[in-house]
């Protein structure tokens, strides 16, 4: 049974508008703590969501690296020797694992972005070069 959400129509309807749409789009959902955003996002993409991923609160870069390695080899079923160093090589990865996936429409979810922008990580430019930021 799909969960309700009250009060969410607008946001409801822009997520659908994007995923219905025939070309990718980068959604960007922000707002104050403690408001929803994440649940919003698990529950209407529930069975939908490609590939996952939480940055955790003041880490390093390394364990940035590390967490994601884990998410992306229990969600989509990498090796040993398909583990990344950087977040460039991370987006690669991924680009790699939705080329060969047969699933038509993904939907992939980046939760806590800021945490995993840290300094000299180069989050934000391995993100435009996986070729996912721009206007919509």
């Amino acid at each position: 049974m799909a969960t309700v959400l009250v009060g969410r129509k607008d946001e409801i309807n822009i997520l659908d508008e994007c995923y219905d749409a025939y070309r990718s789009h980068f959604v960007a959902v922000y707002g104050r703590r403690r408001v929803g955003k994440t649940f919003l996002i698990k529950s209407h993409f529930e069975g939908r969501l490609f590939f996952t991923f939480t940055g955790i609160s003041n880490a390093s870069l390394q364990q940035q690296i590390t967490n994601f390695n884990v998410e992306i080899s229990q969600q989509l079923a990498i090796n040993n020797d398909e583990y990344v160093a950087n977040w460039f090589s991370a987006f690669q990865l991924l680009r790699d694992k939705i080329s060969k996936s047969k699933i038509k429409k993904k939907v992939i979810f980046i939760d806590e972005l800021p945490w995993l922008d840290t300094r000299n990580a180069h989050f934000v430019q391995a993100l435009e070069h996986f070729g996912i930021v721009g206007r919509i």
